[in-house]
Formats: C-alpha cells, structure tokens, sequence
C-alpha cells in the first residue's frame, strides 16, 4: 500500500495505491502519482517499487514531500537557472526608463500563500542616466505577494538640475552626481573672485552658465573685461574646462573717444539687437579685451558669436 507521509501534498485521486501481489513471485509496481501543494515538492518514496523485489509480509510504501524555499531567486550563485516551482509568482525587477544599468538578482519566484511582501525580497541595484537619481520603486513594500498575477517592480528616478555648484550655500559640499564633469573659473591674473568657482555640469547638455558665475573683483587699477569663454550662450563642456576673467589694464580702453585711440563698434548684424555698451576707444599696439554687449536674437534665431575676435591688439 502507497502513502503520503506528513504534510505537502497527496496522492492522485483515482490512482492505484493498493496492490495484491503474490508472495513467493518478484514483481515490480509502478507507484502512483502525487500532487505537491504550492510551495512543496515531492521528495521520494522510501521503497523503490519498480525493482523486482518479493513482498513476503504486508508492506507500506511511504512517500515524502520536502519544504521548498518561499522566495527562490530565478538563478543561483553562478548563474545556473533555478526551475520555477508550480504555482508560484514571478517577481521581475526592471530598472526602468533613465536607468543605465542594474546589478543582482533580478527575477524571484515567491510562494504566493506565504504570506510575503516586497519588502521580504533583496532587491537590485540601479544606477541612474547622467542627469537622473533614483526615486524608489513603483510600488510599496507593502504590497502582498499573492494570488496567480506575475509582478514587475520598475525603478523609479527624478531629474537633477544640470548645473551644481560644489559648495553649498548653507556649508559644506554638495555631493558630485555621477557621470558629471567639473568645469571651474579662474580668477586670472590681476583680481579675485567671490561665490562659488566650481560646477559640476551635466556633459549631455549645453548650459549656460551666466547666472552661475562668481563676481570678480578686479586689482586696484584694473578692470574687469569678461570671461574667456561666452558664458552667456549654451555650451557644453568637457571635464576639467576652465573659465578665466579677462582684464585691461589702466588706460587702454575708453568708453569715451581718445585722441589716438581706435574706435571698436558692436554691431547688431541682422537678426538681433544689442544691449549695453556698443563702442570703445581702445590704445593702439597693447592687447585690450573688449567687454561684449548683450546680444538679443530675434525669434526664430539664436546667437552664435561674433564675426572677429574680443582680444584686440
């Protein structure tokens, strides 16, 4: 007679589970077939019936089922495939629009009578898109893993802003994103800078950095120019970019004309307008630095640069 052990699963109804065999005869019998409860498999029976054996003495053929595991990861260690239990959940972890990359395990499979919740599940690691940090995931720990229904937990971000001075304004640093660059202004060679120096900027993105800017003061007798690069268009830099305040010496620019001096004029050109000082007065023979006025592109437009060069000689 064929019988189930403990707890885990049954027999098949309608199977065979007793047999009248002849004592002085060898015989083989096939056992019958078993049906695992959701979360057991059936381990072995404690006689192996299909070997020709003699049963002298009214016997028991006792079978087992063996716990499986409420939360099994869909590969093990090395990467070698776990088979999915009947009747369990698949559990899939996505990293989701603006994830560049996740590590771990990814997939799980759950026994949904357990009485699990996300929270009971080691979950992967994600790492954001430049520009991007991670936000959590679409649904709670506390969501019960249960009924038939596979589920997919997917990573959720948020944006960053493109530009992050290294300092903070209340102490202390900011924490550099990853994938970032550092661009940095230099104060040059005859003054000084206030507020922050260093950025750290997106490299995907063209930014302006105009409102970012330190205010430079310049060395007694100097004036401040401008940067070396047009901070006031959108640029994208590269790691290790500097921006370096540019100045004219005493006497060799004029906003007011000079005799000897040559006369420097900003002109509009043919798509825009221009806002603030347009002309200049400039010594001859010595390197000046022309302070640029603003340039206002009409719609439709945007400003590139200007046809010659801001350092004149």
């Amino acid at each position: 007679t064929f019988v189930i052990e403990g707890e885990g699963g049954k027999i098949v109804d309608g199977e065979t589970i007793t047999y009248f065999v002849n004592p002085e005869k060898e015989v083989t019998i096939n056992p019958p077939t078993t049906n695992a409860d959701t979360g057991y498999a059936f381990n072995a029976w404690d006689k192996d019936t299909r070997l020709a054996t003699k049963y002298a003495v009214d016997t028991k053929v006792k079978g087992t089922f063996t716990k499986l595991d409420d939360i099994i990861p869909s590969t093990d260690d090395e990467g070698n495939e776990n088979p999915k239990p009947d009747g369990y959940v698949t559990v899939t972890f996505d990293k989701g629009e603006h994830g560049k990359d996740i590590k771990g395990q990814r997939v799980y499979y759950v026994n949904p009578k357990a009485g699990k919740i996300l929270d009971d599940i080691t979950k992967p690691i994600v790492s954001p898109e430049t520009g991007w940090k991670t936000d959590g995931w679409d649904k709670d720990d506390s969501t019960k893993i249960s009924g038939r229904e596979d589920i997919i937990v997917t990573a959720k971000y948020q944006t960053i802003d493109d530009v992050i001075p290294k300092e903070k304004s209340d102490g202390g640093e900011n924490e550099k994103p990853e994938g970032y660059i550092t661009v940095t202004f230099d104060k040059g060679k005859h003054g000084t800078l206030t507020g922050n120096t260093v950025f750290y900027v997106n490299p995907n993105k063209a930014v302006v950095l105009e409102e970012k800017a330190p205010t430079v003061n310049a060395n007694k007798g100097y004036t401040f120019a401008r940067w070396d690069t047009s901070i006031e268009k959108a640029i994208q830099f590269k790691d290790g970019d500097k921006i370096t305040a540019l100045y004219n010496e005493p006497g060799n620019i004029s906003e007011t004309e000079v005799e000897g001096y040559v006369k420097v004029e900003f002109n509009k050109g043919q798509h825009g307008s221009l806002e603030g000082k347009t002309e200049y007065w400039v010594k001859p023979g010595v390197e000046v630095n022309l302070p640029a006025p603003t340039v206002k592109a009409d719609l439709g437009y945007k400003f590139t640069d200007w046809d010659k060069s801001l350092t004149v000689t």
